[in-house]
């Protein structure tokens, strides 16, 4: 095996076991009402008490606004988190994202890096297991 072929195979390994990860959290979804695998599109506040974010639903597709209470997210990352929806007073949206509890929980289960993340999506598209 040359060089070229170890680094390949080095990756291919890498990627794959990030999307064993990821599987791992949307299978945590079907067992545990009340989770859900979402994707940090974009982070548009970070505040004492949490950081207000956009979302892709892991499910859909789909984005949503979303607060993470007592949690700091960063674009690209990818979460199993403990959610619910509600109404957003700042945004006057009634279909914000609420990650973890005013309580002081903060509700992130589970994460992938970014890397971990376009990993695990570089794979899933390599093997034609998901479409984006």
């Amino acid at each position: 095996m040359g060089f070229g072929e170890w680094v390949k195979n080095r990756q291919l390994r890498k990627d794959a076991a990030a999307a064993s990860a990821l599987e791992q959290m949307r299978y945590s979804t079907g067992v545990d009402r009340g989770t859900l695998v979402v994707h940090v599109v974009r982070v548009y506040q970070i505040a004492r008490r949490g950081t207000k974010a956009v979302v892709e639903m892991d499910s859909n597709g789909r984005t949503r606004d979303a607060w993470f209470w007592y949690g700091r997210v960063a674009r690209g990352q990818c979460h199993l988190v403990s959610a619910s929806s509600g109404y957003g007073p700042h945004t006057n949206c009634d279909n914000v994202l609420y990650i973890g509890h005013e309580g002081g929980t903060h509700g992130i289960l589970q994460t992938l890096s970014p890397r971990q993340a376009r990993r695990a999506l570089r794979y899933e598209r390599s093997r034609g297991e998901r479409e984006d």
